[in-house]
């Protein structure tokens, strides 16, 4: 999968990423490429990972929320 294949499937989401979240979806997207045996990363495997990227960051955004309604 080349760069532009990944950054036209990430455009496609929402999501705002840095660089460690992007690090973070490109390693999760090859596991599962690799335990198929396959040479090269899909696109189902990146738009997997991106989804799972999704979750993990409205949990963060929801976990950070009740932290400051605690502060206060």
């Amino acid at each position: 999968m080349d760069v532009h294949t990944l950054g036209s499937a990430k455009a496609q989401e929402s999501l705002v990423c840095v660089g460690a979240d992007l690090a973070n979806i490109v390693n999760k997207s090859a596991l599962p490429a690799a335990r198929r045996g396959a040479v090269c990363v899909s696109r189902d495997d990146i738009l997997q990972a991106v989804e799972r990227a999704k979750v993990s960051f409205e949990d963060r955004q929801q976990h950070q929320g009740f932290s400051e309604q605690e502060r206060n």
